[in-house]
């Protein structure tokens, strides 16, 4: 309880928490107010999110460069039936091809979820930014 009010009634934690007042979770009080320009370390803290920004960004694309890499991999061994490229391909046995071709859908199956959760953790990097600096960046 915060105490008695100017009329003397007492609040009771209810009216804290709706009030915004001592006590109240954090949640209750509203987002936090946006960066003020005079703020120390503020031009700090923005490279910072910037940078997990760009990192985030980053890793997306990496993924992304793997998976098409599997693909390509993937089609090239459907085309010919080689693993491998040039005077140092193979050709499978019938069991190997089968094996061969199940370890490659699987990679490809983990990748593309690599690629969905990076993409989510994009978004995610991207709203705490917006949010925090309050601005709308391109998806």
């Amino acid at each position: 309880m915060s105490g008695a009010k100017a009329t003397g009634a007492v609040m009771t934690g209810w009216e804290d928490f709706w009030a915004g007042g001592p006590g109240a979770p954090l949640e209750a009080m509203g987002p936090p107010a946006p960066p003020r320009a005079h703020e120390p370390g503020l031009a700090q803290r923005r490279a910072r999110d910037l940078s997990v920004l760009r990192e985030a960004e980053a890793a997306l694309e990496k993924v992304r460069g793997i998976s098409q890499a599997l693909r390509a991999e993937f089609a090239a061994w459907r085309e010919t039936g080689l693993l491998g490229q040039g005077p140092v391909a193979l050709a499978l046995d019938e069991a190997e091809a089968a094996r061969y071709g199940q370890i490659l859908e699987e990679r490809l199956s983990r990748s593309d979820a690599w690629v969905a959760q990076a993409e989510r953790e994009l978004c995610r990097v991207k709203a705490q930014f917006a949010s925090a600096w309050g601005v709308v960046l391109a998806a």
